[in-house]
């Protein structure tokens, strides 16, 4: 089992030492992209159960490597960051009773999104990503991911399964600034989740 202090070392991990092994130097991109694959792995069905994906354990990149021959990595980072978006948007979907413009932590706009596809794209080497296969953290406590973040994390209003943390104009999404603070603000929020109970937190997205 680890502790919260070992969820900001394995996160610095993928994010310093494995990101930039396979060519993501950028800081905003290796920062979502390390938050959203360290969430996807303790979300998967033999951590927290709030997916069924096993895509970043071994025995999902074992399954994949018999299918994916070529950027494996760039393959697996992209079909985990899928599943997580998927549940995202289900559950805002299904509790809302809508579909509204909203953005969370698996999906943060398109300017945002078109960086991350275009810097997956770009990846000619392949990394296993062995810290996150061998993760085992049962998170039983709300508050796991205070110690992710270099700032202390805010209450906030919780109504069901979703945390809506404020309301954004569609121009805040194209600050690299801004982003880099609505997703500690998710990441923060996303602490809030426990063992077979995800509750995901969101901006509703909406015009000045």
């Amino acid at each position: 089992m680890v502790e919260n202090t070992e969820l900001k070392d394995i996160y610095q991990q993928i994010k310093y030492e494995h990101l930039e092994k396979i060519g993501i130097e950028d800081d905003i991109l290796s920062s979502v992209l390390a938050y959203r694959l360290l969430i996807e792995r303790l979300g998967e069905k033999k951590n927290n159960n709030w997916w069924e994906s096993r895509i970043l354990d071994e025995f999902g990149r074992k399954s994949l490597e018999e299918i994916i021959e070529k950027s494996f990595s760039s393959s697996r980072i992209k079909l985990a960051m899928k599943v997580g978006r998927k549940a995202e948007k289900d559950l805002i979907d299904s509790s809302t009773g809508q579909d509204i413009d909203h953005i969370s932590l698996f999906y943060l706009g398109p300017y945002m999104e078109n960086k991350l596809s275009a810097q997956l794209d770009k990846i000619n080497n392949d990394m296993r990503f062995d810290m996150l296969e061998n993760l085992d953290a049962e998170l039983k406590d709300s508050g796991w991911s205070d110690k992710l973040m270099a700032k202390e994390c805010d209450d906030q209003e919780e109504k069901g399964d979703l945390i809506l943390i404020d309301t954004i104009p569609p121009s805040r999404l194209n600050s690299e600034k801004e982003l880099r603070d609505i997703v500690e603000n998710l990441i923060c929020s996303y602490g809030s989740s426990t063992k077979n109970h995800l509750k995901v937190p969101y901006y509703e997205v909406k015009n000045e």
